[in-house]
């Protein structure tokens, strides 16, 4: 299970998630400028929250 509760805000735009995707699920959706890729680059590691966690299979990968 990959747990997602982060916000990061990028110039005027503030992204804020807060989900849980069961293992095998493969689809992110929403439309278009809603933040799906810097969602996507934080459980990556590419970017970092501004606050918030990330855990995958129980193992912390983000915690401020």
């Amino acid at each position: 299970m990959l747990s997602v509760d982060v916000m990061k805000t990028v110039g005027d735009f503030a992204i804020q998630a807060k989900f849980d995707v069961p293992s095998g699920a493969t689809v992110l959706f929403g439309p278009s400028g809603s933040g799906k890729t810097s969602i996507i680059n934080m459980i990556a590691g590419l970017m970092t929250p501004d606050r918030g966690r990330i855990l995958c299979r129980g193992r912390l990968l983000f915690l401020c």
